[in-house]
């Protein structure tokens, strides 16, 4: 066997656990029981100046198949939006605790999501606009 180039490595695999491999996974496939498991960013403020941590600023960096969750870290029972609603490029999930304990309130300012992608799924909490 060559020698590996500078900055790789070089592994020898063989047939069998190759094929076996293979096996597995086409196995896997066919009975629908492999999955992809997503990112999970959490917000950990309770605040809406849009700084790092806030559900503004992790909502408006989430890649699509993310799942953004609201209340682990910030233990907020009420995120009230100041700037308006929040855009949401990517299609995520936002989940929150139990339903009832943690509201996303609008201030009075229209909705609370804007969707460029898909209509942001929402898991155990309450959005409010108070129209």
């Amino acid at each position: 066997m060559p020698a590996a180039r500078p900055g790789t490595t070089s592994h020898k695999f063989d047939f069998r656990t190759t094929r076996s491999l293979a096996r597995t996974v086409a196995t896997a496939l066919a009975a629908g029981t492999c999955v992809v498991h997503a990112t999970t960013t959490f917000v950990s403020k309770c605040t809406d100046d849009g700084s790092p941590g806030t559900l503004r600023s992790v909502l408006t960096a989430a890649t699509s198949g993310e799942t953004v969750d609201a209340y682990t870290h910030s233990q907020c029972s009420t995120i009230t939006l100041t700037q308006g609603e929040i855009p949401v490029p990517a299609s995520v999930t936002v989940q929150g605790p139990a339903s009832g304990t943690l509201t996303i309130d609008a201030g009075h300012n229209g909705r609370v999501f804007h969707s460029t992608a898909s209509t942001p799924a929402d898991s155990a909490l309450t959005m409010s606009s108070d129209w």
